[in-house]
């Protein structure tokens, strides 16, 4: 069996089309057909529902294919990662690729920049931008990057973390706002607001705020009045009192006029504030000197 066969079958599996799949794959039809027959000959089952293939020229898979499609992604994928590791392994020692996610707060990676080439000159370093916290996380995974500058918690046992900033989370209203005289707020005092959030997509820690949300007894789901793609937006419409948003705290609001800032607590009870941390993740298996070098630098 070759990898080449589960390239085509997972296509035309995708496709179920073995006409589309074939061009897809830059081959004639008559060859994916050959190659497919070949793959079910190894195996020893039909892959394809053969009855239906023949007399409607319907392509459908077996149960046995259901499964073996899940299969064959997972040996396609592992080839892939393996092949990309070899090559990141390969590459000059003296490159650091590290990742931020888009909504990042770039004084901070500007910050580590400065810090990696003032103590390390000779290291190049590369930034590579991801759309999500979630998103730099599997760029360690798969070995796109060697560091990644995320949010916790990490999503995968195999990654480990270094805490390099340790924010709060606060709430932004315009100065109108009937709560913009109160020194904190119970963020179970916030269900019936209206909110401005960050798109979906891009948020770095929405489910993480989702959660401490439901823990407070509500939804802001039905109560979302507006979604944009920047901080900057976000902080124009709270100001013109459409809604209030969170916001890190360590965000400066100085130029954001109209706005206020206010602390949240998780609830009466635990009068405490919700941290986010913001950490600085790397694989723990074979980290190499300079990852390891930077590790201690941070902090």
């Amino acid at each position: 069996m070759e990898l080449r066969q589960l390239r085509y079958f997972i296509e035309v599996a995708q496709e179920l089309h073995f006409g589309k799949a074939a061009e897809k794959l830059f081959i004639s039809q008559s060859a994916l057909s050959q190659q497919i027959q070949l793959l079910e000959e190894e195996i020893g089952v039909d892959l394809f529902v053969r009855a239906k293939r023949i007399k409607q020229r319907k392509v459908e898979l077996t149960e046995v294919g259901l499964s073996f499609l899940e299969d064959a992604m997972q040996v396609i994928r592992q080839s892939e990662l393996a092949i990309e590791k070899a090559r990141n392994l390969g590459q000059s020692t003296n490159e650091l690729r590290v990742g931020f996610f888009k909504l990042a707060l770039r004084e901070w990676i500007v910050e580590m920049m400065h810090e990696v080439s003032r103590l390390i000159p000779d290291v190049e370093v590369k930034i590579m931008e991801f759309p999500t916290v979630e998103s730099i996380q599997d760029g360690l995974l798969e070995y796109k990057i060697d560091l990644g500058m995320t949010l916790l918690p990490l999503k995968d046992e195999s990654l480990a973390y270094k805490v390099y900033k340790t924010d709060h989370l606060h709430v932004i209203m315009s100065e109108y706002h009937p709560l913009a005289s109160s020194d904190t707020i119970q963020l179970e005092g916030l269900k019936q607001e209206k909110w401005v959030i960050i798109n979906k997509p891009l948020h770095p820690f929405y489910d993480y705020i989702e959660r401490m949300c439901q823990k407070a007894g509500f939804s802001r789901e039905k109560n979302i009045v507006q979604e944009v793609s920047s901080h900057e937006m976000m902080c124009s419409l709270v100001s013109l009192n459409i809604g209030i948003a969170f916001m890190p705290s360590l965000f400066d609001l100085s130029k954001e006029p109209g706005i206020v800032s206010k602390k949240v607590l998780r609830n009466s009870l635990v009068p405490s504030e919700i941290e986010v941390n913001h950490a600085i993740a790397w694989r723990k298996k074979q980290v190499s000197p300079l990852v390891k070098t930077v590790i201690q630098m941070i902090g």
